[in-house]
């Protein structure tokens, strides 16, 4: 899981992010859409766990993950994040983690809120294709 370590300063890095941008078809991300849901992970990361914090984005066997070394969330709060409204921290608005599953859903993905290495939250998204350009002949 040591791909894409990064301490993140509100700045997304190129990484496993460009490899799954693409011209959009069912699972493959278009790249504004993309780039949402990093911004809005990132922007968690460090609202919940402050400027420190190491956020990991690496490949899964279907899709990827964005982790972080966070305080995590509960599990029986974890299906929550994902309803509007929702932020169980004293900032945020509640929206942000809407967004990342609207995206998901859009492109036919599923997101699952998880334990990181470090006990901080992992999201990851299945039923995400590379591009035709990435694929191994």
């Amino acid at each position: 899981e040591g791909e894409g370590d990064a301490k993140e300063g509100g700045r997304g890095r190129k990484n496993e992010e460009e490899r799954m941008t693409g011209e959009q078809s069912a699972g493959v991300a278009e790249e504004r859409s993309l780039r949402h849901v990093f911004e809005n992970l990132f922007g968690n990361s460090l609202t919940h766990a402050g400027p420190e914090t190491t956020v990991r984005v690496g490949p899964t066997a279907d899709g990827f993950y964005v982790a972080d070394d966070g305080p995590g969330v509960d599990p029986e709060r974890r299906e929550l994040v994902f309803e509007t409204g929702a932020s169980f921290g004293d900032t945020g608005s509640g929206i942000g983690l809407v967004v990342v599953e609207t995206v998901a859903d859009a492109h036919d993905w599923t997101v699952d809120l998880t334990e990181s290495w470090a006990g901080g939250a992992r999201f990851e998204f299945a039923g995400v294709e590379r591009p035709e350009t990435d694929r191994n002949p």
